[in-house]
């Protein structure tokens, strides 16, 4: 496969595959985004809240949770720019208004993909056949379509690491340059002789803002600080100096951010402060491995990494091969996989990671540029209180994209063959997951979150159906439970991933009920670090008592219900089930193949003394 040499003009196929780009991203994105699906992920619906609130001058405040407490989680930038939409003239009441939103959204991935095939490829090393092979990883894609046809950062952040990556280009080497001509942009004002120039402190202040704009999401700091090993065995002190104060900022906005919403909390919720933290903090995520050190000191802190990494290296390599061949979006929810089939599974991960770290490792001028921030960050989500799922890689897209093109040259004469039959295979499989309807959201709406009809109130184990529901089940379900919460705003709907997204729909709040147990058992709870025994009377005693809490924080009158669907983790449910048999849980809806939905009847302080 041949290598380029950049010339200061672009050529024909230069704009054909910027144009194209662009077209047929914002053509899949606008195809495929469904006003009725924003909110399925969770944190777009929170992201939507804190734009709607901040468009009318209340802040980034989060009015779909009960009390409405401030954003300090998510990075900034996102809302407030939604938030321009708003103000705009986007009414959110209305489907139409969540077009203009949707078509914001796809467009800033359309220039995302523009900019990494038109742009980026195109200074890093890759023939035309490659660019192209690379721009589909990176556009047919369902995972990362998910997440870019609703109201996800995701986008946004693809963006901007792209525009970061045409910034370390030049100044990291990793540009095949011939000798009278200069890479176009922000680095035409460098020279071998000169030395950094006006072109390079543009770029870097670029690089300082965005990086600090995704400070809360920890991601952007994470990929950046993946560069400085390189900076400074290079001297690069204009750099070191420009990321050093994007750290800076990034962590003053964050600290600011995460302190004001602390006061808020501690002001007008205290009632139900911990129950909130998970939204607004990432201490609640970190409360592990603190519990872990004061427990057992640095040994427990080991073991308790260990623990998460453990866990994370499965759903890492599961969801790595998953980002590429997503075989069980294909599958008929509510069936098993065979245990070769996940053993299959994790080694086509391992060799796909192999691959494109090889990939990285190509290049005389690339070599070892593009490694470190990879590493940090599979190392970073290795030991992150949450599991390694799929969505968390497509962040670093740009870069796995190219290392796996890449890796596929170092095989010479099957290289290519290797790379089409690795494009096509992938490309066809994500093909038949977008052609599904509610794709976005199959994960969650048409997969493990449809219709349970395990009740709590028996001893009969939670369950899932042979098959999913149809959707007009679903729609039914949706059209009765806005019926039942009709002219009652100030209830208060609990359940699985999919409850923000049905609370948003049917006009109440929302709260994911993982949220009320203690940090560490919720930690446990989402790695699965525990197995399916009772949940222990400590752990009942707190989940009543927040509970209780959240149950005296609400208005008069008002209602705390329960969703009960496939999306409640056994340990959850095991909870609801201890509650229901102290008679706490009224059912409140017929059995449906969608959910089943309960009242709390108060007070709730009960279960923590029978036990």
């Amino acid at each position: 496969m041949e290598s380029p040499h950049l010339s200061r003009r672009w050529t024909l196929r230069d704009w054909v595959l910027f144009s194209g780009a662009l077209l047929v991203a914002l053509g899949l994105g606008l195809s495929l985004a469904d006003p009725e699906l924003v909110g399925i992920w969770e944190d777009d619906a929170i992201y939507l809240s804190a734009a709607a609130a901040q468009a009318r001058g209340a802040g980034l405040a989060i009015e779909l949770l009960p009390g409405s407490p401030l954003l300090a989680k998510q990075p900034p930038l996102y809302p407030w720019l939604l938030s321009l939409v708003i103000r705009a003239g986007a009414d959110l009441a209305h489907p139409r208004g969540l077009w203009w939103i949707l078509l914001f959204q796809g467009s800033i991935f359309a220039f995302a993909a523009a900019l990494y095939g038109g742009v980026l490829l195109r200074r890093m090393e890759l023939g035309l056949a490659e660019r192209v092979a690379a721009l589909v990883l990176f556009v047919v894609n369902a995972t990362i379509l998910g997440v870019a046809t609703t109201t996800m950062s995701e986008g946004l952040f693809l963006l901007l690491f792209t525009g970061q990556l045409l910034c370390l280009v030049p100044l990291l080497g990793m540009t095949a340059v011939e000798k009278d001509t200069k890479p176009p942009g922000l680095a035409s004002g460098v020279s071998r002789k000169s030395g950094p120039g006006r072109g390079w402190l543009l770029a870097f202040l670029f690089f300082a803002f965005t990086t600090a704009v995704c400070a809360t999401r920890g991601i952007g700091l994470v990929m950046s600080l993946g560069f400085l090993p390189l900076l400074l065995a290079r001297r690069r002190w204009l750099a070191v100096v420009a990321l050093a104060t994007a750290f800076a900022l990034a962590l003053g906005v964050s600290g600011h951010l995460r302190a004001k919403a602390r006061a808020d909390r501690e002001a007008r919720l205290a009632s139900i402060q911990m129950s909130l933290s998970y939204y607004v903090d990432y201490d609640n995520q970190l409360f592990f491995y603190r519990k872990a050190w004061a427990e057992g000191g640095t040994g427990g802190l080991l073991r308790a990494l260990g623990a998460v990494a453990a866990a994370n290296a499965e759903s890492g390599l599961d969801s790595f091969a998953q980002l590429f061949f997503p075989t069980r979006k294909l599958q008929q929810p509510g069936s098993q996989e065979a245990p070769w089939s996940r053993r299959l599974e994790k080694s086509m991960g391992l060799a796909l990671f192999l691959l494109c770290l090889l990939g990285l490792l190509q290049g005389d001028r690339t070599r070892w540029a593009l490694v470190p921030p990879l590493l940090l960050f599979t190392c970073f989500f290795a030991v992150w209180t949450w599991p390694f799922s799929a969505r968390f890689w497509v962040s670093a897209m740009p870069l796995l994209a190219v290392g796996l093109v890449r890796g596929c040259r170092k095989f010479d004469r099957i290289g290519p063959f290797l790379l089409w039959s690795l494009v096509v295979a992938s490309a066809s499989m994500h093909g038949l997951v977008l052609g599904q309807r509610m794709f976005p959201g199959q994960a969650t709406a048409a997969g493990t979150s449809v219709a349970s009809t395990a009740n709590p109130a028996s001893s009969e184990n939670q369950s899932t159906p042979e098959e999913a529901p149809p959707i007009d089940e679903l729609q039914r379900y949706r059209a009765w439970l806005r019926d039942a919460v009709a002219g009652r705003r100030q209830d208060l709907l609990l359940g699985g991933f999919t409850t923000l997204w049905t609370a948003r729909t049917v006009g109440i709040r929302g709260l994911w009920i993982g949220a009320l147990l203690d940090p560490a058992d919720q930690v446990s709870v989402t790695l699965q670090l525990r197995d399916g025994a009772d949940p222990e009377p400590r752990t009942i005693r707190k989940f009543a008592q927040r509970l209780a809490d959240l149950a005296q924080f609400l208005p008069p009158g008002a209602r705390v219900l329960v969703q009960v669907d496939g999306s409640l983790s056994p340990p959850v449910f095991q909870l609801l089930q201890v509650l229901a048999s102290a008679g706490l849980l009224r059912e409140l809806s017929p059995p449906s193949p969608v959910a089943r939905l309960y009242e709390f009847i108060l007070p709730l302080s009960r279960p923590g003394r029978s036990r």
